[in-house]
């Protein structure tokens, strides 16, 4: 199973970015990597929470394809 530092990216970072963020104004501009590395590398959200280390979701749910 891949990690996520196979695909170039730390847990670290991952994990910061990963929730939603409320903005401020609207329209909020979101300067998010996680998001910009998923799109330069086409990767799914699903496989990267897959990827992931942690990928619980915060109440205690595991992935569907953990189950």
């Amino acid at each position: 199973m891949e990690k996520l530092k196979d695909y170039g990216i730390s847990q670290e970072l991952f994990e910061e970015w990963r929730k939603p963020r409320e903005g401020t104004d609207n329209p909020t501009k979101a300067n998010n990597p996680v998001w910009h590395w998923l799109v330069q590398t086409r990767l799914s959200a699903w496989a990267a929470n897959n990827a992931s280390e942690h990928n619980d979701y915060p109440d205690g749910h595991r992935l569907m394809s953990d189950q």
